[in-house]
């Protein structure tokens, strides 16, 4: 395992990397194949574990996970990512992690309760974990060294009093995924700035 401090850097570069990918789909994708171009080592540093709460075959979470597997080749690191919609999957991936003593771990906080034991255990055991897109207020609490992310109660005030700017008496707030404290934290930031109620519709990514 390779010192803390070249860890730490490491993990928010990655972080960052996998940031800019989930906002800057096409722009992501050409910067992953001029690493895979420009890549290449005899043998990684070491090995980071990415985990989220992205299905297989979501746009997003595909961008996400071509974004990480660059930042991979370009820093000689061998990145591994597995994404699932269910917190108990999730959760086994990082005990998985943890397990095979991997030198970093970042993780989607969907659903911040699931995750809880899972995402402690790795810092109490000496791993760098950094958390991304959704979960920012638990990141700390479980000890992770960064949280990457946008603050999703703002997100959703800026959204409602567009809406409430553009004249819009009513309005929807989709949810998309079940438990998922930033949709959620988006729809209340959401009815914060729009100043009324919204109906909240869940669905499923399926059905959008």
């Amino acid at each position: 395992m390779r010192t803390a401090p070249t860890v730490t850097a490491t993990l928010a570069a990655l972080a960052l990397v996998l940031a800019g990918c989930s906002t800057t789909g096409g722009r992501a994708r050409e910067e992953a194949a001029a690493a895979q171009a420009a890549g290449g080592c005899a043998e990684p540093r070491g090995t980071v574990a990415v985990v989220s709460h992205g299905t297989q075959g979501d746009p997003f979470w595909d961008v996400v996970k071509s974004g990480a597997e660059a930042a991979g080749r370009r820093d000689c690191l061998r990145v591994t990512y597995q994404g699932s919609g269910d917190v108990a999957t999730q959760a086994q991936a990082v005990d998985t992690a943890v397990a095979q003593r991997v030198d970093g771990i970042v993780v989607s906080l969907a659903n911040p309760g699931g995750l809880a034991d899972s995402v402690t255990a790795a810092t109490e055991a000496g791993i760098p974990v950094i958390t991304i897109n959704a979960g920012a207020a638990s990141s700390a609490e479980f000890g992770a060294l960064a949280h990457v992310g946008q603050d999703d109660y703002e997100a959703g005030v800026a959204a409602g009093a567009r809406l409430r700017d553009e004249g819009v008496t009513k309005a929807l707030c989709v949810i998309h995924e079940a438990g998922h404290v930033g949709q959620e934290a988006r729809c209340a930031g959401a009815e914060e700035g729009f100043g009324a109620a919204m109906t909240r519709l869940q669905v499923t990514v399926a059905n959008l």
